[in-house]
């Protein structure tokens, strides 16, 4: 739409960009696959539990035992029941409690991990070696894909420079790097490609307004939502996309009013995704829509947390990926040079954060850092690679930049690793306890935070 003061920005990639963008790609998967080779041995120990099992347990369930009701479980309720944790519905059937996009997206590495098994030695009961090696490599796979995607994006509008060394910070100085490797069975990394992916064709469909970006839109959001449904805003992208004052976005809604196909049609397909979890909550509760959280997903919209969730020594999400900062900074000047993309990633990104944390856990329990703003990391990239475009001719403040970045990634890594080794703890880090882990003083557990669960679910935590 207002794409003529791009092309006449200084910024502006010439026909000859790409290489040093796609070296950083390679060099994030090189970074990701060293990662995932040295927790192999973790891998075939650690079983598939907490969230990622409730993720993953629809794949066994469905693929292997073809039984939603979970009659395996009495052949060995201590085993089963561990693997297949569920909870009963008012019909008396099981119900898992996440939704099953993530499972649908992993199951091509479900499935190659079965044939591995049915071809080996390991048992074939979705709980082996080979299930747990492939079913990690979904979380680089997804990762890398939106990496892709990003450069993509970010070279329509930024010189290759500007861009690989957004693609770096992104990949190595962000918690995407532990979701992609350490903790890949969460949502996070299928999420980031996914908004990544429905980012690509709102700019496509802006571009040309035809039935089949309408139709990939339709079903790239029903799949956003299905995996995580408040995850729904980044439909303010698309509707905040080049809308450049109030009379555009009156003007653009109501040229999509007028085009009832095209609604109909995003409609559809996004109801389409949503249909094999709809058939299940009906078997299994007779309810056609059912909420599997129950009282623990209340939100508390009147009193967020969002001080605590940006900026607290349990999990703030600043303190432990302060690279971000950058990105928050560059929103502004996305007014200045950008405008397609400024009222889209601001508002976007403003309600998004509202959202995330009025949820009862704001913290989101066992993680590092702040996980689920993994997902918009591709809408912050476009603020962060404007940071760096204004830098770009002025040598010692590029310098800086690029030294704080190196020095982020160091922090980045060393704080996986104490994370992963169980110093950073999953819930109940405070800050003397922060800072004595990383100065390397003697611990005190006494000096954890210790949530109560029990009075978050309240709002008094």
């Amino acid at each position: 739409m207002n794409d003529k003061a791009l092309q006449s920005s200084k910024y502006r990639p010439s026909a000859s960009s790409g290489f040093l963008s796609l070296l950083a790609v390679l060099a994030i998967a090189t970074l990701y696959y060293v990662r995932y080779n040295s927790l192999r041995s973790w891998m075939v120990k650690a079983p598939i539990t907490w969230d990622q099992g409730d993720y993953y347990v629809y794949l066994p369930t469905f693929l292997i035992y073809g039984d939603a009701d979970l009659a395996i479980i009495e052949q060995d309720k201590e085993l089963y029941g561990e693997r297949f944790k569920h909870f009963i519905s008012a019909r008396g059937k099981p119900v898992f409690r996440m939704t099953m996009g993530v499972a649908l997206m992993n199951v091509p590495f479900f499935l190659a991990g079965h044939a591995w098994a049915l071809n080996s030695d390991f048992p074939a009961d979705g709980y082996s070696p080979p299930y747990y090696k492939m079913m990690w490599l979904s979380g680089i796979f997804y990762s890398l894909l939106g990496l892709l995607l990003l450069r993509k994006l970010l070279l329509q509008h930024f010189n290759d420079r500007v861009v690989a060394l957004t693609l770096i910070t992104v990949g190595a100085a962000t918690n995407l790097m532990n979701y992609a490797t350490y903790d890949a069975l969460m949502s996070h990394a299928i999420s980031f490609f996914l908004v990544l992916l429905f980012m690509h064709f709102t700019v496509a469909f802006h571009k040309k307004e035809s039935v089949l970006n309408m139709l990939a839109l339709g079903l790239v959001w029903g799949m956003i939502t299905l995996i995580r449904p408040t995850n729904f805003l980044i439909l303010f992208f698309f509707v905040l996309y080049d809308v450049q004052s109030f009379s555009a976005l009156a003007g653009k809604v109501k040229r999509l009013l007028g085009s009832p196909r095209f609604l109909l049609l995003f409609g559809v397909l996004a109801l389409l995704v949503f249909l094999p979890q709809l058939l299940y909550w009906h078997r299994q509760t007779g309810y056609w829509l059912f909420y599997s959280y129950g009282e623990k997903g209340s939100f508390f919209f009147l009193s967020p947390r969002i001080v605590d969730g940006l900026f607290s020594y349990r999990k703030g999400w600043l303190l432990y990926t302060p690279v971000m900062i950058l990105a928050l900074a560059g929103i502004p000047l996305l007014y200045k040079k950008y405008k397609q993309f400024f009222a889209s990633v601001a508002v976007t990104f403003i309600l998004a954060v509202y959202v995330m944390f009025s949820f009862w856990c704001w913290w989101y329990g066992g993680s590092f850092g702040c996980r689920p703003i993994i997902e918009y990391y591709g809408l912050l990239a476009i603020p962060m690679a404007a940071v760096f475009a204004a830098v770009s001719s002025k040598k010692i403040l590029q310098s800086m930049l690029v030294l704080f970045v190196a020095g982020c990634i160091w922090l980045n890594i060393k704080q996986q690793k104490l994370y992963r080794d169980g110093l950073i703890h999953w819930d109940s880090m405070s800050e003397e306890f922060y800072w004595d882990v990383m100065l390397g003083r003697s611990l005190d557990t006494a000096k954890l935070d210790v949530p109560d669960y029990d009075k978050a679910l309240i709002g008094m935590e």
